[in-house]
């Protein structure tokens, strides 16, 4: 593969229900806009890494992309924590994962996609105090 839209197209053409939890539409247009801005390859691939983290946490629960509360990201945190392999809860990956977030919901917002965005920016204030995850 030679580009992270190639890990897009591989990812969701494994399974046709990933559109269902977040469409491909949605993160290929959020990813063009970081490349829009700047963002280097390795920036896209840690970005596309939390996409996938909160695509695996959305079909593993009872959640949808634009319902999700501060309570539902620091639950999806957790879970992660316990389900997926490399995640990692340290204050670092906690907040590049939530940052990550924070852009996604920005940018769905914008689109008019989601109407609330604030849920991963709470969650950021609640998990991550004097740079330390509150657990």
């Amino acid at each position: 593969m030679d580009n992270i839209f190639d890990y897009v197209a591989d990812f969701y053409a494994q399974d046709e229900e990933w559109n269902t939890v977040l469409q491909q539409s949605y993160v290929e247009n959020f990813l063009r806009a970081k490349v829009w801005q700047g963002a280097t390859e390795e920036e896209l691939f840690r970005a596309w890494d939390h996409i996938t983290v909160l695509c695996i946490f959305l079909g593993n629960s009872d959640n949808f992309l634009g319902d999700m509360t501060r309570e539902d990201f620091i639950d999806c945190v957790g879970w992660c924590a316990r389900n997926v392999s490399d995640f990692f809860v340290t204050p670092q990956e906690v907040a590049a994962f939530l940052d990550t977030m924070i852009e996604l919901y920005a940018h769905l917002k914008k689109k008019r996609i989601i109407t609330n965005a604030s849920a991963p920016v709470e969650a950021k204030a609640k998990l991550l105090v004097d740079g330390q995850v509150q657990m």
